[in-house]
């Protein structure tokens, strides 16, 4: 959930210009909040299959599963990727206290209220369950800060060794290694499910990696972008990967993640050649962006709103065949969602600068003081 500002120089990989020029000009970048946008969407319609549709063994929701949330882990850490020489311990503290007050402190608010009122488990972390269950349904935002923290302790530690235009490469490493000790070693149910998350954390971090370390060499990634042949065969592995996961074969993690990164690709790929679209201001683009711009609002208000519904339209959606059918009722249902989020989301942000801060992460803004002189 990072502000989408980019140093200006990836949106062309044909532009170069001074370090210091670089570090200095920001812009955003329509196709990066569409991308934004259109996967904070798909995370609402997973979580409608899911949890109101109770489809969550069909091949339409494994197709989903394996993309939609690497792929926000890897634009989250697109996003934040910070080009600097140094990095000290003031900025290690400065960084860290802001995702706090941008993220975690939200996300604690309204799990709180979600663990009392929805699910009738105690009052949040404050509840005897938080130790074991950790933030349940709001595991994202946590999870996702804990890799900030991690990031930011290799900048400190690369700033003080000299070596910091190395820390892309060696946080990529570190995240495979993690993963793949999550696989193999023993972890205490409390850590590995718990506040920690330590089971999420080594599932996803790899992407979060994955998006700092394209970032740092865009222009390098763009030829494999524009590689035809190289995008055809991503796209078949992406097909191929998927389906054998979901039939579970022996070889199942193995196609889980194969299947994950094949995914992301294909996906980011098509936003990166769309871009002249998206830059353009369409309906669309601007639909998608708006949402893209208002992904921790969508994720941390969409949970109250899920519907529970009839059994006799759960059964039915669950022996039908037909994903057209599953995918148009998850999708209308997850536009009301959104719709009806965005709406209570802007009340809050237009009406109370201080409830927007604290409740859905907005940067607190100055607020212009003018006088009215009435004759």
């Amino acid at each position: 959930m990072e502000n989408n500002t980019v140093p200006e120089h990836i949106t062309d990989c044909n532009i170069s210009a001074p370090q210091s020029a670089l570090l200095q000009t920001k812009k955003r970048i329509e196709y990066i909040d569409a991308l934004r946008g259109f996967t904070m969407f798909l995370v609402v319609v997973g979580h409608v299959m899911n949890y109101s549709l109770c489809c969550h063994e069909s091949f339409l929701f494994i197709f989903l599963y394996t993309f939609r949330m690497p792929l926000f882990f890897f634009v989250s850490g697109f996003v934040g990727y910070r080009m600097t020489e140094k990095f000290g311990m003031h900025d290690f503290a400065a960084n860290t206290w802001k995702k706090v007050q941008l993220a975690i402190i939200p996300c604690i608010i309204f799990f709180t209220l979600y663990s009392h009122f929805i699910l009738n488990a105690g009052w949040g972390i404050f509840g005897p369950a938080f130790i074991y269950d950790g933030f349940r349904e709001y595991w994202f935002t946590p999870v996702l800060f804990e890799m900030f923290v991690v990031y930011y302790l290799l900048l400190l530690s690369g700033s003080i060794c000299g070596k910091i235009r190395y820390i892309p490469a060696l946080f990529f490493i570190l995240s495979l290694a993690t993963m793949a000790l999550g696989r193999i070693i023993n972890i205490p149910e409390v850590w590995w499910k718990g506040i920690p998350n330590l089971e999420n954390l080594s599932s996803y971090m790899v992407f979060f990696a994955s998006g700092i370390i394209v970032r740092s060499n865009f222009q390098r990634f763009v030829k494999i972008l524009n590689c035809d042949w190289f995008n055809g065969v991503v796209f078949l592995i992406w097909i191929a990967s998927t389906f054998l996961h979901y039939i579970d074969v022996p070889v199942y993690y193995g196609t889980f993640v194969w299947s994950r990164f094949s995914g992301l690709f294909v996906i980011f790929a098509f936003f990166y050649h769309c871009r002249n679209y998206f830059a353009a201001g369409g309906t669309l683009s601007r639909i998608f962006q708006f949402v893209g711009r208002r992904t921790l609002d969508i994720y941390l208000l969409h949970f109250f709103l899920l519907p529970e519904m009839p059994q006799s339209i759960i059964n039915y959606l669950t022996t039908t065949n037909s994903a057209i059918i599953v995918l148009t009722a998850s999708i209308a249902v997850s536009i009301a969602i959104v719709a009806v989020v965005l709406l209570f989301s802007t009340l809050i942000r237009k009406n109370s600068n201080l409830l927007a801060h604290y409740l859905l992460g907005a940067r607190r803004e100055k607020q212009k003081v003018t006088e009215t002189v009435v004759d």
